[in-house]
């Protein structure tokens, strides 16, 4: 998240759904798809790695809206989201792409 922002405290059972899970579990092999990247010299698994959290990411955004969700799923929902995004970005940096801030 950034900086200037207020740190409040992720209830992170509002993030029991099927997409949350999904997108949770593919977060936790970024590490292991660094150390692959390294080992191997090869940036094609982060390459596919952002990929596949772009094809989550996308599909969850359409099923858990955070506008007019119940405020702790939408606070929860929010972190997720943020969260994907600082990898996504961490990512292409790592790539030697820049990441675009809006659209």
């Amino acid at each position: 998240m950034h900086g200037d922002e207020t740190h409040t405290h992720l209830d992170a059972s509002h993030l029991q759904d099927h997409r949350s899970i999904s997108i949770l579990q593919h977060l936790l092999r970024y590490d292991e798809v660094l150390l692959q990247c390294v080992l191997e010299l090869q940036p094609r698994y982060l390459v596919n790695f952002l990929l596949t959290l772009c094809h989550l990411v996308s599909s969850a955004h359409r099923d858990l809206p955070v506008k007019g969700s119940a405020t702790e799923v939408a606070q929860a929902r929010l972190h997720l989201f943020a969260g994907t995004c600082s990898v996504l970005a961490n990512g292409m940096k790592i790539l030697g792409v820049t990441p675009v801030e809006k659209m």
